[in-house]
């Protein structure tokens, strides 16, 4: 049974068609402009996610030390002292927070990482594609997808990460 399988297989494999040149010249063109909006979107991911890593480590630094500070304030006799400060760390951590949750750096950070990942599988099929030519329509259905990535993600990369990119391509 394996055997018969694996000779079904094999003969499909030599079956392949070549691509006719307009065909490789677009799948070519399009796998560099995937390429480009690959690396793009995951630096952009990287550029969000050190963002938000930036807003994060302190709140937590700051929640530690408010705990800390709350539980001294019952054993030193400067209790009134360490809850000002307490108070004072608390306000700052609520303003971090305010400003992380209005900046979305979390939901950009997502959003960049998954549409990374779907140029990525596009880039595959393409290459595959490109390889083993067999679908019908295949220029029509990589705009519908490259028009569904770009329409799901809906924040603009960071301008340093455009330029940077630009310079390298």
């Amino acid at each position: 049974m394996i055997l018969v399988i694996m000779t079904f297989l094999t003969n499909k494999m030599e079956e392949v068609t070549e691509a006719k040149p307009s065909d490789i010249l677009f799948i070519t063109s399009i796998q560099d402009y995937i390429r480009s909006q690959r690396d793009i979107y995951m630096y952009s991911a990287i550029y969000y996610r050190r963002r938000m890593t930036m807003l994060s480590t302190p709140m937590v630094i700051i929640s530690a030390v408010a705990s800390l500070l709350s539980a001294l304030s019952t054993m030193v006799e400067l209790s009134v002292y360490i809850y000002i400060v307490n108070s004072i760390l608390l306000t700052i951590n609520v303003i971090l927070q305010s400003v992380s949750t209005n900046l979305k750096y979390e939901t950009r950070y997502e959003m960049f990482t998954v549409a990374s990942e779907q140029y990525d599988l596009l880039l595959i099929r393409s290459k595959f594609e490109q390889r083993y030519p067999n679908e019908d329509l295949f220029r029509e259905k990589m705009e519908l997808k490259l028009l569904k990535i770009r329409s799901n993600c809906k924040f603009h990369s960071p301008e340093s990460v455009l330029l940077a990119n630009r310079l390298t391509v």
